[in-house]
Order: C-alpha cells, then structure tokens, then sequence
C-alpha cells in the first residue's frame, strides 16, 4: 500500500497550528495532503466517503488526548475504519502507511490478490501481517470473517484488470503516460498501478511524484521500493 507522508501540523497565515477541533476539521488537509484515497486500501472516495481516521482510536481513554492530533491522522473509508475500530498494535508490532514503506512488505498478485513480501524476515512479516489483519486487507469470498459487504477485493480487481489493459496499450503506444496517470488517480489503488507497470519506470516516476503525500524516500535512485528508516 502506498507509503505516505501527511506532513507538519497545518499552521494559520501567522504560523501557528491550526486547532484541529472537532478532528473533522483536519479533513481538507489531509485530503489536499495526502488525496482522496483511503490510507489504507488506497480505495478512492468522493469527500464525504472518507473519513477522518485515528490510528490511536480516540474511544480508547489511553489515547483520547489524541484525538484532535495532526500525527494521529489518517484518511479511512467506510470499510477499512469500522473494519479497525479499537484494535491497537504497538508501533513496533505493525507497519503503517504513515511510518513504513507498506509497498515494499505488501505484494500485488494477478487480480489484485494480497500477499506478503516473500523475502521480508519473520519479524517484518508479522507486522505486516498486522496491518493486513487490522483491516481486513485481504478479505474476498471465501475468506475468514469476508462480509459481502466489503467489495473492496473486487474494486481493486476491476482496476487491476483497466490497469492490464491500458499496460498494452501504453506499450503499442496507444496510451500516454499523461493518461495513465489520470487513470490512476481517477481509480485509485496506487500500488495496482505500481505493480502492473513495474517495468515502464517514466510511468512509475510519474506515480510516485503526482499522487500527493507520496513518499519518495520509499524508492532507491532507481524506482525500486526500499524499507522506510522512521523509526
């Protein structure tokens, strides 16, 4: 999932944070910051099909003093956030979109399935795993705990299977990467894009630098996806 940097506390014109209450405040910032895309799923959302997301659930009296904190942030659609809800991993035990390069532990399999990065070590696998688990990531029929509620596998699916096609056209040069781009922002789920045209780096390029809040420090000098040092 894309690895994704929602910057410094928005401050006032004389430079002073901006108070952030209620938290829904903190919305259009984070939307200009980071995109209308769930940090979690990458899912796109019109504005009022995302919500402001805690990483430190605020119903939790341990961590209600964050809930009006910039750096608790995140974007969260109507899936991923009541999938969440309390559960709370140590940031040792989990890797997050805001902290690690989610990309580099996560793989994209044919179809949009989720897997783990094969070559991480065990210690990076069970935190990635975490994350997978604390959203219910991976979920699709058949699956533990699926709801045919969540289409979330078969968005990201359908936007594989345009990613697939617009890939052939763009290397019989029936496509720019002008359109792909727009493409990708339009359908949302970053890391399918990133996945299908791995090979195509002027396109790769391209998304890391125009999907806003993106971090580029996730990609060595060549466009290769590399572990986060946030810690």
């Amino acid at each position: 999932m894309r690895p994704i940097n929602r910057g410094n506390w928005p401050v006032d014109k004389n430079g002073n944070n901006i108070e952030l209450s209620p938290y829904g405040k903190a919305k259009p910032f984070l939307t200009d910051r980071i995109g209308d895309y769930c940090s979690y799923c990458e899912r796109p959302g019109y504005y009022a099909a995302l919500e402001v997301e805690h990483i430190l659930p605020k119903s939790l009296p341990q961590y209600k003093h964050l809930e009006e904190n910039w750096h608790n942030f995140l974007l969260g659609c109507k899936n991923c956030n009541p999938i969440k809800g309390i559960k709370v991993h140590p940031f040792e035990k989990i890797f997050l979109p805001d902290r690690d390069n989610t990309f580099f532990a996560i793989k994209i399999l044919e179809g949009g399935l989720i897997t783990i990065n094969e070559n991480l070590g065990e210690d990076d696998k069970t935190k990635i795993r975490n994350f997978i688990d604390l959203i219910g990531l991976d979920r699709r029929p058949g699956s533990p705990n699926y709801s045919n509620k969540d289409y979330r596998w078969r968005e990201r699916k359908k936007v594989w299977d345009i990613a697939i096609r617009y890939l052939e056209k763009f290397e019989n040069k029936n496509a720019d990467i002008e359109t792909i781009i727009d493409l990708a922002k339009g359908w949302g789920f970053w890391s399918v894009w990133m996945t299908v045209f791995k090979n195509q780096p002027d396109v790769i390029n391209n998304l890391i630098k125009q999907f806003p809040g993106c971090c580029p420090k996730c990609f060595d000098q060549n466009l290769k996806p590399v572990p986060r040092n946030n810690h």
